[in-house]
C-alpha cells in the first residue's frame, strides 16, 4: 500500500468512532502497526520503538522539580512549563500529542488539552484542529486535570509497554496489567499511577469486567453500600472480600441487583443517593429541602428549573425510602412511576386566588359553605400510606411542585400558609366557618394543619419578578436557589436528545444522526460567549436558558430526516435557532431600548450578540 493510500485509510478511520470505546479500539490498531492515528502529517510516527522510550525518558526529565515545603523530596511540574521546556522534535511531539490524545478520550469533562500558540508556524499552531475528539466515559472530576503531568507520563510509559507487544490483544493486556499496579518505573524513579486515568483506561479496555468510573474511592463506596445484597453464590463471604475483589464484585452488583448489562451507569437516576452518603461541609440541594422542608429555584427562563424540581422531589422521597430500606429504594428506581404518586403539580396562573388554594365561599344546597382548596387534597394525600412491594412505608415524603409561584400574588394566595409551614403539625384557625359532611356549620373555625411529610418546591423566573418585591414572609421560609445557564448541562441535554432521536430513527428506519463531539463543544462554548456578552449589557438574569440553545438538536434532525439540500445542516440549524428562538428572546430583553441601541447587539453585520454567537 503506497503511504498516500495509507494515509487516506487512516483519515478514514479518524472519522468512524464516535463512542471513546470505538476511538481507544482504533487507536490500538494503528499503533501496533506503527501508524499515527490522530495526526494528519504524522503517519508511522510509532515505528521505530526508539522514538517512544527517547519521548517517554525525555519527558520524565523535564517532569519533576525540588519540592520547596518537602526537602529532599521532587513534585510534578505544571504541564505547561514542561511542553514549553522540550526541544520542538516533529516525532517528540507526535507522539506526545498521542498521550496528551489518549489521557483526555475517557475524560467526559471537557479538557483543554490540545497543543497550540498564535505562532503560524510553529508544531502547535500546525496541529491546533487536527487532534480527534469523541465523547469521553466518564467524568474523571478535577483531579483528572489537575494531575495532567502524570497522567500523560503515565500513558508515554503505556506506550513503551505497547510497543513490546506484537498483537491488538497482547498490548491491550499490557495496559490492563499496568493499570493493575500501584506503581510504574522510569530508570530508577517511580511514580504513582494516576486513579482517573487508570480507571477509565480499563474500561476501555475491557468495558464487560471494568465499570465507567473515574475513582477507585466511588467503586469502594458503591461495593459496601450493595454487596450485602447479592445472593448465594454471587455473595462474598465479607464486605473486606468483596472489597479485595472490587471489579468483579461490582460487575455482579450491575448485573445481579440492577439486572442491568447494558446501558447502565452507578451515576445515573438519583443513584448516587443510595451510595454517595450525605456531606457535612457542602450540603446537596436534598440535604438542604430535608431541612428546610420549602425551597424555590429561581433564575432565567429555559434553565430546567421545573425540571430539577421534578428530580429534586423524587430524591427527597428516595432518601426517606432508602433509610428505611435499600431494596425498597431501587424498587422505587426501578419503576419510578410510583414515585409520581407522591408528588403534585400545580402551575400557578394570574386567576389562581386564595379561595382555590386555600379554602374558600361556595353555594351548596342553596347555602353558603365552606370550600376546601388545593392544599386540603395535599394534606389527605401525604397522609395515605405509600406502599412499595406490599409493604407500607411510614411518613413517606409528599411534595408539592408550585410551578412558576410569581404568576400570581403570592402574599395573598398564600395566607395562613405561611403560618402552617412554619407550626407543622399544629392547627392554624382561618377566619372562615368550619362545615361538617352534612354542610352543617360546627361553631368552629376551619383549622389548617400542614404535615411535617410535606415538601413545597417552587419556581419563579427572575425576570418576571424583581426579587426585592418578595414578601418577607416567603423569603424566610423557603431556601432560596439560583438556577442559571449552565454549559456542562448544555452538552448533556443535547446528548441525551440525540441519543434519544437516533433510537427513535433506528427504529422507523431512518437515518441515524452524525455528529461530532467538536461541534458540540464548539457549540457549547458561543452559546457560553453570548450569554457572557448578555450579562454585560442587561446582567446574568437576563441569561438564555440551556433548554433555549438545546433546540438546535430538534432542529438539525428536521434537516437531516428531511434530506436537506444544505452543505452545512448544522450551521444551517443555528441559523434557524437563531431566528425563531433566541433573537425573538434577546429582542424582548431588549424591548424598552431604542431601535439603534437595539441593532448595536443584534445586527446581523456587526451586533455583539450575535458576533458572539456566530464566532464572528
Amino acid at each position: 500500500m503506497s503511504t498516500e493510500q495509507n494515509q487516506e485509510t487512516l483519515e478514514k478511520n479518524i472519522e468512524k468512532p464516535k463512542t471513546a470505546i470505538e476511538a481507544f479500539n482504533g487507536f490500538l490498531s494503528s499503533f501496533i502497526e506503527g501508524n499515527s492515528y490522530v495526526l494528519k502529517e504524522a503517519n508511522q510516527c510509532f515505528s521505530k520503538k526508539g522514538d517512544v522510550e527517547t519521548t517517554f525518558n525525555l519527558f520524565c526529565d523535564k517532569s519533576q522539580e525540588k519540592n520547596d515545603k518537602k526537602i529532599g523530596e521532587l513534585k510534578d511540574r505544571n504541564f505547561d512549563d514542561i511542553i514549553s521546556d522540550l526541544k520542538e522534535d516533529k516525532t517528540t511531539f507526535d507522539i506526545l500529542n498521542h498521550a496528551i490524545w489518549l489521557w483526555a478520550l475517557p475524560n467526559a469533562r471537557k479538557t483543554s488539552w490540545t497543543l497550540k500558540d498564535d505562532k503560524e508556524d510553529s508544531w502547535k499552531k500546525r496541529y491546533k484542529d487536527e487532534l480527534l475528539q469523541v465523547k469521553g466515559v466518564a467524568g474523571g472530576g478535577s483531579g483528572y486535570v489537575q494531575t495532567k503531568t502524570n497522567g500523560v507520563r503515565f500513558i508515554l510509559y503505556l506506550f513503551t509497554k505497547m510497543q513490546q507487544m506484537t498483537t491488538y490483544d497482547k498490548a491491550n493486556l499490557a495496559i490492563i496489567e499496568a493499570c493493575q499496579q500501584d506503581k510504574y518505573p522510569q530508570g530508577n524513579k517511580t511514580y504513582n499511577v494516576p486513579d482517573g486515568v487508570k480507571n477509565l483506561l480499563l474500561h476501555l479496555c475491557d468495558p464487560n469486567t471494568y465499570q465507567s468510573i473515574a475513582s477507585t474511592d466511588d467503586k469502594k463506596k458503591i461495593v459496601k453500600a450493595f454487596w450485602g445484597m447479592l445472593e448465594g453464590n454471587q455473595k462474598p463471604n465479607d464486605e473486606q472480600t468483596a472489597l479485595n475483589a472490587l471489579d468483579e464484585t461490582l460487575k455482579k452488583i450491575k448485573e445481579n441487583v440492577f439486572n442491568n448489562s447494558g446501558d447502565f451507569s452507578f451515576y445515573r437516576n438519583s443513584l448516587p443517593l443510595l451510595w454517595k452518603g450525605e456531606s457535612v461541609t457542602d450540603l446537596s440541594l436534598a440535604q438542604q429541602l430535608e431541612y428546610k422542608k420549602a425551597m424555590i429555584l429561581y433564575g432565567p427562563p429555559g434553565t430546567s428549573k421545573t425540571h430539577t424540581a421534578r428530580e429534586l422531589a423524587k430524591q427527597i422521597i428516595l432518601r426517606h425510602v432508602m433509610r428505611k430500606s435499600k431494596q425498597k429504594a431501587i424498587s422505587l428506581l426501578k419503576n419510578q412511576s410510583d414515585l409520581d404518586e407522591r408528588i403534585n403539580y400545580l402551575q400557578f396562573h394570574i386567576n389562581i386566588n386564595y379561595e382555590d388554594f386555600i379554602a374558600g365561599h361556595t353555594i351548596q344546597n342553596n347555602s353558603v359553605i365552606t370550600q376546601r382548596g388545593f392544599i386540603y387534597d395535599v394534606i389527605k394525600k401525604a397522609k395515605e400510606s405509600f406502599k412499595i412491594d406490599g409493604q407500607a412505608i411510614t411518613d413517606a415524603p409528599y411534595v408539592v411542585i408550585l410551578d412558576e409561584i410569581n404568576r400570581t400574588d403570592i402574599s395573598r394566595v398564600f395566607g395562613e400558609l405561611f403560618t402552617a409551614i412554619e407550626e407543622r403539625g399544629e392547627d392554624v384557625d382561618l377566619l372562615l366557618p368550619e362545615y361538617d359532611n352534612d354542610g352543617k356549620e360546627t361553631g368552629n373555625k376551619l383549622k389548617l394543619n400542614i404535615p411535617k411529610n410535606v415538601y413545597f418546591i417552587g419556581t419563579m423566573n427572575e425576570i418576571d419578578f424583581s426579587l426585592e418585591r418578595v414578601d418577607f414572609a416567603l423569603r424566610r421560609r423557603f431556601i432560596w436557589e439560583l438556577h442559571d445557564y449552565d454549559e456542562v448541562t448544555l452538552e448533556s441535554m443535547m446528548l441525551y436528545k440525540f441519543n434519544k432521536l437516533n433510537k427513535q430513527n433506528q427504529q422507523n428506519q431512518q437515518k441515524v444522526l452524525d455528529y461530532s463531539s467538536i461541534e458540540l463543544n464548539n457549540y457549547c462554548d458561543v452559546c457560553t460567549a453570548l450569554n457572557k456578552e448578555v450579562a454585560k449589557v442587561m446582567g446574568e438574569a437576563y441569561h438564555i436558558g440551556h433548554t433555549f440553545f438545546a433546540e438546535i438538536v430538534d432542529i438539525y434532525n428536521e434537516l437531516k430526516t428531511n434530506k436537506t439540500t444544505a452543505k452545512k445542516p448544522w450551521d444551517k440549524a443555528k441559523t434557524i435557532l437563531w431566528h425563531i428562538s433566541i433573537k425573538p428572546t434577546l429582542e424582548a430583553y431588549c424591548g424598552t431600548m431604542e431601535k439603534a441601541e437595539r441593532e448595536k447587539y443584534l445586527s446581523q453585520k456587526d451586533g455583539s450578540f450575535y458576533k458572539a454567537f456566530f464566532k464572528e
